[in-house]
């Protein structure tokens, strides 16, 4: 538990614990929590004020059918990798394969390993480099499209002083020229 967890609790505030379940998660199709809280309020009956395990140890213990104290810490044992293939890019399973194998998915001497470190590194700052290339292309198209902002703001701010400065009044029309200089009368 955090300490603002701790807190909340010795000031008597969000003293229940609540959670969401998702009753099929699409990956597994068992059930899945989607959300964990602490409330003021008691979301369902039979729920009892949140204390931490630490708080409790007898009745953790009792619960877990333990006669004794429960060690801190286990022996390294290694993990399975829950592949989600469907998910990945091409590229990408290819990096989680290198990462594997480099990682120790089947020993390998030191000389192999080294080597294989140094050619993932090598891909990593080639990405690396590609990837400057295009943010500063990028950089500088960004650069580019704001001179040609800066330039049209400018145009229009300029069309819109000559247009207020002219005379909105309708009655005063030009004279228009041509025909004899005669007046017509309007009909």
């Amino acid at each position: 538990p955090t300490d603002r967890m701790k807190k909340l609790t010795d000031e008597g505030k969000k003293i229940y614990s609540s959670i969401e379940l998702h009753p099929q998660f699409s990956l597994n199709g068992n059930p899945y929590i989607v959300g964990l809280a602490m409330t003021d309020t008691p979301a369902s009956l039979g729920t009892e004020r949140l204390k931490f395990a630490a708080q409790q140890r007898e009745q953790v213990m009792k619960f877990n059918n333990q006669h004794t104290e429960a060690p801190m810490f286990t022996e390294a044992m290694e993990a399975e990798i829950i592949e989600l293939a469907e998910q990945r890019s091409e590229e990408g399973k290819q990096w989680f394969s290198r990462v594997m194998e480099l990682i120790g998915k089947g020993r390998k001497s030191d000389s192999e390993q080294f080597s294989q470190v140094r050619e993932a590194m090598e891909g990593v700052a080639q990405s690396h480099a590609d990837l400057l290339d295009r943010f500063n292309d990028m950089s500088r198209q960004h650069d580019s499209d704001h001179k040609t902002i800066e330039k049209l703001t400018a145009e229009l701010t300029t069309l819109r002083d000559q247009l207020a400065s002219q005379d909105g009044d309708t009655k005063d029309r030009f004279r228009a020229t041509g025909g004899n200089a005669a007046e017509m009368p309007d009909f």
